[in-house]
């Protein structure tokens, strides 16, 4: 039985009372009165039930949000005089609820660094030593490398462009000073102010040793999964917020570059634009069935690379983009 149906882990939820100063006795008792309400209108599904049940309920959302909004405006306000205690309070305010880590300790974070630096050692250890050459690497064509057409520098775009990426970013990190909400609400304002660090680190090819500083959090692949279990942790890294930005802007450019010189391979799907797994599926699907028509024979066969990102060799990397054409700064 404990393997047909496992007892499920049950976590925090956002309804935790420390998260949810705001949630009084009186709202209590009228999200009571709403489940109350609408078991009975599960029982005797009329109209008048139903009516009873969104009027109440209407009710009961206006008073919600109407103290949730009252706690906010009082903490706001009597830290409106001092500028790191209003961006704290901000912050705690505009930052989702999320349940304590299960293990947070010195010990184990340690322990869990050494695994994955254990796991590259041990993966590069299988393998002859590195002689990364123009000439040993076959991984771009020789047409592409033979064409003139070079990246040498990133261009910074217009502050209209930073201000979208602005506003497509969703998440940070907690090393931010200022919270990713609020950075959202003036995207204009910090895109002009952000150009000249931009235009000056793209030129220089210098990026902020600040903006390097990362929060590596070990999630698990199995949902249900022992924390314990090394191996069934992804390390997740969390990027400063305008380091993301930054990220976003070089990617860009980056991408247009190697699709304009035609290196990428046209199997390539993921990670592309208007590319997708769908296609992969319907190319793979398509040229099997063409075999089949022809009566040929299909051999399929599939490779899962472990911590295929976690060991890739920057040697390599940068041998491929200077192949490329990538060059000076923008390889840098």
């Amino acid at each position: 039985m404990s393997q047909l149906a496992p007892p499920k882990i049950l976590k925090p939820t956002s309804r935790n009372k420390l998260n949810q100063p705001w949630f009084t006795s009186e709202l209590k008792a009228f999200q009571r009165k709403c489940r109350q309400l609408e078991r009975q209108w599960k029982l005797n599904p009329g109209t008048e039930e139903r009516e009873l049940l969104k009027s109440t309920f209407k009710i009961y959302r206006a008073a919600r949000f109407k103290a949730k909004s009252d706690f906010s405006t009082v903490k706001v306000q009597e830290a409106l005089n001092v500028l790191r205690e209003l961006i704290k309070v901000i912050k705690e305010l505009s930052t989702p609820f999320k349940p304590p880590d299960l293990v947070n300790t010195q010990e184990y974070c340690d322990k869990v660094a050494k695994h994955f630096e254990n796991k590259i050692l041990c993966f590069y250890a299988n393998f002859a030593p590195l002689h990364v050459s123009g000439e040993l690497i076959p991984c771009i064509s020789p047409d592409s490398l033979a064409s003139e057409v070079t990246l040498s520098d990133f261009p910074c775009p217009s502050h209209v462009d930073q201000s979208k990426l602005i506003l497509n970013m969703r998440s940070g990190s907690p090393l931010d000073l200022c919270p990713p909400s609020v950075i959202r609400m003036i995207p204009d304002y910090i895109a002009r102010i952000l150009m000249p660090s931009f235009q000056e680190i793209l030129k220089s090819g210098c990026f902020p040793s600040r903006w390097k500083e990362t929060i590596v959090v070990p999630v698990k692949k199995k949902p249900l999964g022992d924390v314990q279990d090394l191996d069934n942790l992804r390390p997740i890294v969390l990027l400063p917020f305008f380091a993301k930005i930054l990220e976003k802007i070089m990617n860009k450019a980056l991408v247009d570059f190697l699709g304009e010189v035609e290196v990428l391979d046209p199997s390539q799907h993921g990670f592309r634009k208007a590319h997708s797994t769908k296609m992969a599926l319907i190319s793979s699907s398509d040229s099997i069935r063409r075999l089949v028509d022809d009566e040929q024979g299909a051999i399929l066969v599939l490779f899962d690379l472990s911590a295929a990102f976690d060991t890739i060799s920057s040697q390599i990397l940068t041998a491929r983009l200077y192949q490329a054409g990538v060059r000076d700064r923008a390889l840098k």
